[in-house]
């Protein structure tokens, strides 16, 4: 039985470009051929159009959430992959009025 570490360097590009940036850490500790490859500067800019081509392609939708008795809205994307929740604006209410502060 072969060793993860014996793998192609193709085969090893191809996975960790399917990985988060901060999952590359671990793949570093695993063996110095590893830890060469995510660090080269060649696989890091492969990994950095990855990365951007892969969020234009996420599923992205807004949401109202309350959160200590205040409503926000937020940002939600991929929530099954790579899941990402930010806030965006804040509602504000003025007597009758409201609006989103962003």
């Amino acid at each position: 039985m072969s060793k993860w570490s014996d793998l192609p360097r193709d085969l090893a590009e191809e996975v960790f470009l399917k990985l988060p940036v901060t999952s590359l850490r671990g793949a570093r500790c695993t063996c110095k051929k590893w830890n060469t490859l995510t660090k080269d500067e060649s696989f890091t800019k492969l990994h950095l159009r990855e990365a951007e081509a892969n969020k234009k392609q996420r599923k992205e939708f807004e949401v109202v959430m309350v959160l200590e008795y205040k409503a926000y809205l937020m940002s939600v994307v991929d929530l099954l992959c790579d899941p990402s929740i930010e806030r965006i604006g804040k509602l504000v209410s003025l007597g009758d009025d409201a609006y989103i502060n962003i």
